[in-house]
């Protein structure tokens, strides 16, 4: 396949600052199908989609995708910018590691994501003092900021919040008014069935970090309970460097088909909703997705299996967020983000004096 193409344009024609991106096949992943079809993008959401070739849109301005795969963008559920190859960042390499990581997201095919500097995260819950826990409750009712937890990763931090507390987990953070603000959980892995309906009862989110389970010797033990109860399950990159969504989903299925010997209770179906938060790509939607260039020939009549397991971030040729193109072809460079990959690893080097 040829690399996606601008078809030309002359500006003066332009009317209401719309976009096309003609000949794309956009992948359903509810249905497991694609079709080619065209799509028009104005004030940063999906204007139309029409079948391939069957309008003109004489006055927009135009990208061939040249029958390559159109899905929703990737979202990080969680990540962490604190960190830098698995060690504490440094105040004064913290913004430059921010953009660089950034960038990763987007060059991988994310448009959005949840960083732990967006709101407050409690990691160990069994450090903190009574008067810790209402402060951060009071703080995040009134920035309006929420609240995410690392929890039940294993039994032994269980074990210390019920030493602490004399009581349980889940009436610790009903008391302190936490689970009113919680917006996710990440891990998760421990918890019984009791402590999982409560979080239910309050629209809780459980996210899955296969990175971090991995650096830890930790994995996701619970997915199949959280999908039968109807938890709402999302993909974070947590503290990974290296940013890569398909193999993610990977390790989230060779996990647990290990662990349960049954390939059929999680799918790629299933993973690649959680990756792309459920996004779907309609008319009406926010213009956020990712292109995926066909470079290889399917090795699968599965087309959700052909793109969880033939696919890998270099495969994203563009990822576009609310209409505007944050990166094509893999550039280094983006024009609207003004981050340039480069230069911000060797501004690292330089401020961790490694040049």
């Amino acid at each position: 396949m040829q690399k996606d193409k601008i078809v030309k344009f002359d500006p003066s024609r332009r009317k209401n600052h719309e976009t096309l991106f003609s000949n794309a096949e956009l992948v359903d992943i509810e249905h497991g199908t694609s079709h080619l079809v065209d799509i028009l993008v104005g004030d940063g959401k999906i204007l139309e989609i029409n079948e391939c070739g069957s309008k003109n849109y004489k006055d927009a301005f135009e990208y061939d995708l040249d029958g390559n795969y159109v899905l929703p963008c990737f979202y990080d559920a969680y990540r962490d910018n604190t960190k830098f190859f698995g060690e504490e960042v440094k105040t004064e390499l913290r913004q430059t590691y921010k953009d660089l990581i950034s960038l990763k997201e987007v060059l991988s095919g994310a448009c959005s994501f949840y960083d732990r500097e967006n709101g407050f995260l409690i990691e160990k819950l069994e450090d903190f003092e009574e008067d810790n826990l209402n402060e951060i409750c009071n703080l995040s009712a009134s920035s309006n900021k929420p609240i995410a937890l690392k929890v039940g990763q294993d039994l032994d931090m269980l074990g210390q919040v019920q030493k602490k507390y004399g009581k349980d987990l889940v009436y610790v953070l009903e008391d302190f008014g936490i689970l009113d603000r919680l917006w996710r959980l990440v891990g998760g892995n421990c918890l019984e069935k009791d402590d999982l309906e409560t979080f239910l009862k309050y629209g809780n989110k459980f996210v899955v970090c296969p990175f971090d389970d991995a650096q830890n010797g930790r994995r996701p033990t619970n997915l199949k309970t959280l999908m039968h109860m109807g938890f709402k399950l999302y993909i974070g990159s947590g503290s990974a460097f290296e940013i890569d969504y398909f193999a993610y989903m990977r390790q989230i299925l060779t996990t647990q088909w290990g662990l349960f010997e049954d390939n059929t209770f999680i799918t790629e179906k299933d993973v690649l909703l959680m990756a792309t938060a459920n996004q779907s790509l309609k008319v009406g939607d926010m213009a956020n997705f990712c292109v995926l260039r066909k470079t290889h020939p399917s090795l699968y009549t599965n087309l959700l299996k052909e793109i969880v397991w033939s696919y890998s971030k270099r495969d994203v040729s563009m990822t576009v967020c609310k209409g505007v193109i944050l990166q094509k072809d893999g550039m280094g460079k983006s024009s609207t983000s003004g981050l340039d990959y480069i230069g911000l690893v060797e501004k690292l080097k330089e401020l961790k004096g490694e040049n």
